[in-house]
């Protein structure tokens, strides 16, 4: 700014003021974004991150931004994934940091809450379609079961295989395929259990005494008129 300073006779005299202006506030940033639930096995299908204020804003929750200076397509929007481990191999939760920063570089952060979760069941296949008819114990007809079965996980992780039995004739196997976030899928078989027992043979005559059957053949018929 130019002032300048005259005297009743004109006579002039100018001096100098500088004023800066400077935006040194940070956009305001109000709301918050909603945590994202995903199926998947890895911060790979996490989705994409918004790269404008229009798609921020855009997305679930009441996130709402606005700057003093400069408008909205102005305004720089980057963002950082952080992730540490969930409950089971396969579950991650993800911090997304978006930095929201005006023309004149300030920035202001907020974060997103990303879980990626394994809800998906393990397949459970027979690859035998019976098993034997009759076991003597559970354990031999639930050693044919497992052996009858093979399991994938969409995760490619290990499938624990276990099984139980439920009566015993007929008798029920159940073997059940268990991924390390505890999905699991089942498959049935039908036998028998004998519990170890020997077929007996029940009926038929009934045995006759030796005393007994020499008694009747000493008999003498009686004649009758």
């Amino acid at each position: 700014v130019i002032y300048t300073v005259e005297d009743a006779c004109d006579n002039p005299s100018t001096f100098t003021q500088t004023i800066n202006v400077t935006d040194n506030t940070a956009p305001t940033v109000t709301g918050s974004l909603m945590a994202v639930d995903v199926e998947g096995c890895d911060a790979s299908v996490a989705p994409a991150a918004a790269t404008s204020v229009a798609e921020l804003e855009a997305l679930a929750g009441d996130l709402m931004i606005e700057d003093a200076c400069t408008m909205d397509a102005g305004l720089d929007v980057s963002h950082s994934d952080a992730s540490v481990a969930g409950t089971c191999p396969n579950v991650l939760v993800i911090t997304r940091t978006y930095t929201v920063e005006d023309a004149c570089d300030n920035p202001s952060t907020f974060t997103q809450t990303i879980n990626v979760t394994d809800t998906t069941n393990p397949e459970v296949t027979k690859t035998s379609a019976e098993i034997d008819e009759c076991y003597a114990t559970e354990a031999a007809a639930q050693a044919d079961a497992e052996a009858a079965v093979s399991a994938t996980d969409n995760c490619n992780g290990a499938v624990t295989i276990t099984s139980s039995v439920s009566g015993s004739c007929p008798a029920t196997v159940t073997v059940r395929g268990t991924d390390s976030c505890g999905n699991f899928a089942e498959v049935t078989f039908t036998t028998q259990i004998t519990d170890g027992a020997v077929p007996t043979e029940v009926g038929g005559p009934a045995a006759t005494s030796a005393d007994i059957q020499t008694e009747l053949e000493e008999v003498t018929p009686v004649a009758t008129v």
